[in-house]
């Protein structure tokens, strides 16, 4: 995820020598003098408010000291004034991920959009977007921003970007049911990054596909204390110092405080945090561990029973999955409304939800599976067919990629009123074909073969849709 206090991700400089411009970025970025910046912007924007680069690195400057609201006002300063540069874009860019931060989804989602129809080539915004989709239960959008990010990333050169990216793939999969390739996309992010601890990450995919049996043999047997810790070196002696003592954990309730330096478990020298952990995470839950602890100047062993490390987790509120278990609380509630033969509950449940979370392929195949069973068979709303005609309209005037660009919008518009209305995903997948969007085309088409499988022309469809995946491995 990208760090608010770090560097803006592109390069606004060099200005000419000795202009104001270039000392501001001398002190945001070359010195990281972030007080001078603010006074030095702050007088410049007074003496002249049209400066929109004053506007733009006082931001900068408020942002690597973590204080957003004087940012954001800063921020929005330089999209009124609307200079032809990169700080434009930079500017919602750097306050959608701020709002994404607070959890705004929404403002973040809005900012994010306008940021990439400024510069659609940057990279931290379209990651942005992506992310914000996906904690919004968006898990399509999400694969599309990502596979046009994918081939423009180097694993080496742009390795956390490519992290962050394979694993926001992995929780839209998983969202999307897809679980194999869920589990796959984040052990390729264990391969790009040596660090990365795929263990959480695996539990979370687990149980939100409600595999208990494997949520029980992947963390079941996995010890958990609930510190945080680091390397104690004083002289001679070397320990591990507890920093903090996480509420309700085995460490708490066995006694442990923050400050307690850790000297042995079980007998054995304890010197370094990675030894603590390691000797924590092979101790099955339940399993007491003798601690020698060096506590002021006095020592004592106090024997604490291991829990199991899936406690640390908070499943339900995690927000790479809540969105996903909330759909399947109604999905559900659907599936019992079927089962009694309610289809226009069910029917209207699956509405609601995609109104709420967004409009997936999952939901868009229950949807219609369900539409057949419905008598009377429910009306297309007018703002679907008038957002349906716009989507045609486009396409035929369309002269460049944004010409196709709003006509594919237009076609999701209609889409997300009428998700039932087959012809839509028809029209929507040519425009993606013609807008080179190959993998979206093919899976728009297979979502238009599954609501139309009596089609006679289903097995040329279908052979579309090989040709695209073929076109859209070979880029």
């Amino acid at each position: 995820m990208r760090d608010l206090s770090g560097k803006p991700g592109r390069n606004l400089s060099p200005f000419e020598p000795g202009s104001d411009r270039e000392h501001l970025y001398e002190l945001v970025e070359k010195k990281h003098q972030y007080s001078q910046a603010i006074e030095l912007a702050t007088k410049l924007t007074a003496q002249n408010p049209s400066f929109a680069p004053g506007w733009y690195w006082l931001g900068v400057a408020y942002l690597r000291e973590n204080k957003t609201d004087p940012a954001i006002s800063a921020f929005k300063k330089v999209t009124e004034l609307r200079p032809n540069t990169p700080q434009l874009a930079s500017s919602n860019e750097f306050m959608g991920w701020i709002y994404y931060h607070r959890k705004d989804f929404t403002e973040a989602l809005r900012l994010f959009n306008q940021a990439l129809g400024q510069n659609p080539n940057s990279l931290d915004g379209r990651i942005g977007r992506a992310y914000t989709y996906l904690l919004q239960g968006r898990y399509d959008e999400t694969l599309e921003d990502l596979q046009v990010l994918i081939p423009r990333l180097n694993p080496v050169q742009n390795e956390n970007q490519m992290a962050q990216v394979m694993r926001a793939k992995a929780f839209a999969h998983l969202g999307l049911g897809e679980t194999d390739k869920a589990i796959s996309s984040v052990q390729k992010v264990k391969e790009i990054q040596n660090t990365y601890d795929l263990w959480g990450d695996l539990a979370l995919i687990y149980y939100a596909s409600g595999d208990t049996k494997k949520l029980d043999e992947h963390g079941g047997k996995v010890g958990y204390l609930g510190i945080d810790d680091r390397n104690y070196r004083e002289g001679s002696i070397k320990a591990v110092e507890i920093t903090e003592v996480i509420k309700d954990s085995p460490a708490e309730k066995g006694g442990l405080q923050k400050g307690d330096l850790i000297l042995q478990m079980d007998g054995v020298p304890m010197d370094d945090v990675q030894a603590v952990l390691q000797k924590i995470m092979s101790t099955s839950p339940g399993t007491g561990v003798l601690f020698l602890v060096g506590r002021g100047t006095e020592k004592k062993e106090i024997t604490i029973p291991m829990g199991s490390k899936l406690q640390q987790i908070n499943f339900e509120s995690d927000l790479f999955i809540s969105p996903l278990l909330a759909k399947k609380k109604i999905y559900r509630q659907a599936e019992q409304a079927e089962k009694n033969g309610d289809y226009r509950k069910a029917f209207r449940l699956y509405l609601e939800t995609s109104a709420k979370q967004g409009l997936d392929s999952d939901i868009r195949k229950r949807i219609m599976k369900l539409y057949p069973q419905l008598d009377p068979a429910p009306a297309i709303p007018e703002e679907a067919r008038k957002r349906a005609v716009f989507g045609m309209t486009a396409v035929k005037e369309a002269k460049d990629s944004k010409g196709l660009d709003r006509a594919i919008e237009e076609y999701r518009k209609a889409i997300q009123l009428a998700p039932w209305w087959t012809d839509l995903y028809y029209n929507l997948a040519m425009a993606q074909e013609q807008r080179s969007n190959f993998r979206e085309a093919a899976e728009t088409f297979k979502l238009y073969l599954a609501a139309s499988p009596k089609d006679p022309q289903a097995q040329l469809i279908q052979n579309k849709i090989y040709e695209l995946e073929y076109k859209a491995e070979k880029r």
